[in-house]
């Protein structure tokens, strides 16, 4: 189905079938697949919802996360359809279905990947730039960026729709790519490579490491504040995007680095092997390939659980639109007033139109002059840090 399983053939696959270890992690594939894609496409449905209700489809994150939701979506469901041949009905293996889910499953992976890169940049402005928030992160921008990707991914990967097929062998029709095209296959897999894990990995990677310098360099001016006994300056920076935008997209960003990594890891290797046509290729790795895979899958059915513990004002929301027959009284009335709070500042900044925002040096300056009082500083919008706390 996708190109991560599209390299283990030829040298190994007769060895393969006789090994007991590849048969049960195989066997266990089965099995977990689709509870994989029910779990997550019921979770992704549910998010959807809450992202784009009233109270968070205005901010630009919300819409990089509803965006992924979509396509991970779409993405378990084509896997669904592969899966189904595992058990003897080949609805893939139809004319026309073949190459479609094919097609689908590379967009979905590429404006999955992407909307993360995206999602990691805008936390990156969120903490490190924070005064040019409401120049750059813009629902209206976001919208136009997952637009463009959809229309590169459908430039990039048509491939599949007309070098991919239906043919029969032993009396069995099988999705397969055409032989006239393996050689563009090949080339296309390695371009797969760089654009959905080489270069998008090298990005959110260096956006984190930045992310965490500048989160440090928060820690240090905090301990000086201490120091100097400023504390309502201290609130200020807890407070700040430093700590209320990061964890949820930071979350986001690491989990993603940690589950889809190492399936393509070793597919770069497994490639590179096969490539350069060497001998040292281990059964053993073929073996980590599959168990990989399984993470990779994960990757597109975690991310309401992720969401709910990260995301303060996603899970009040979720609580009080999915469990609110469930819920005490006192905790209707905490998510009320928060989801009140949170309604009244989305109005504010939507009417004055401008946030104003001070970077850490400017309070660091306030301070360390000892001009007047940190806790006069006014934050416009606080609309702003709150929407990517979610």
């Amino acid at each position: 189905m996708d190109s991560n399983s599209s390299i283990d053939k030829y040298k190994f696959l007769d060895l393969l079938k006789d090994d007991y270890l590849y048969i049960c992690i195989m066997s266990f594939q089965k099995a977990i697949i689709p509870i994989v894609c029910l779990i997550g496409t019921f979770g992704n449905l549910l998010s959807i919802i809450v992202l784009l209700g009233k109270v968070l489809r205005d901010k630009s994150c919300c819409v990089y996360l509803a965006a992924k939701c979509i396509a991970d979506t779409v993405f378990l469901v084509a896997l669904f359809v592969v899966w189904l041949a595992r058990v003897d009905v080949h609805l893939f293996n139809l004319h026309g279905v073949c190459q479609m889910v094919i097609f689908i499953t590379y967009i979905c992976g590429f404006l999955s990947v992407w909307c993360i890169v995206f999602i990691t940049l805008e936390n990156y402005i969120r903490i490190a730039h924070f005064t040019r928030v409401p120049q750059l992160c813009k629902p209206d921008i976001a919208r136009g960026v997952i637009l463009a990707m959809c229309l590169v991914s459908v430039v990039i990967y048509n491939f599949p729709l007309w070098t991919a097929g239906s043919i029969q062998m032993n009396g069995t029709a099988k999705c397969v790519m055409l032989k006239e095209y393996v050689a563009i296959n090949k080339g296309l897999t390695y371009m797969d490579t760089a654009v959905t894990l080489v270069l998008p990995s090298l990005v959110i990677i260096t956006l984190l490491v930045a992310i965490i310098m500048n989160i440090y360099e928060c820690y240090k001016k905090r301990k000086r504040l201490r120091r100097l006994g400023r504390h309502d300056a201290m609130v200020f920076l807890c407070d700040s995007p430093h700590s209320r935008v990061t964890k949820m997209l930071f979350a986001v960003s690491s989990v993603f680095i940690l589950l889809h990594t190492p399936s393509h890891a070793i597919r770069i290797r497994l490639i590179i092997m096969f490539f350069l046509k060497a001998d040292g290729l281990k059964i053993d790795e073929f073996r980590l390939q599959r168990v990989f895979e399984l993470f990779y899958y994960a990757n597109f059915s975690l991310n309401c659980f992720i969401y709910l513990c990260f995301g303060i004002t996603f899970r009040h929301i979720f609580c009080s639109t999915y469990l609110k027959s469930c819920l005490s009284y006192k905790a209707k009335r905490k998510i009320h007033r928060h989801l009140k709070n949170i309604i009244q500042e989305n109005q504010l900044e939507k009417k004055n139109g401008v946030t104003i925002l001070y970077s850490n040096e400017t309070i660091w300056e306030k301070v360390t002059d000892n001009r007047e009082s940190v806790n006069h500083i006014e934050l416009s919008s606080v609309g702003e840090v709150q929407s990517a706390s979610l």
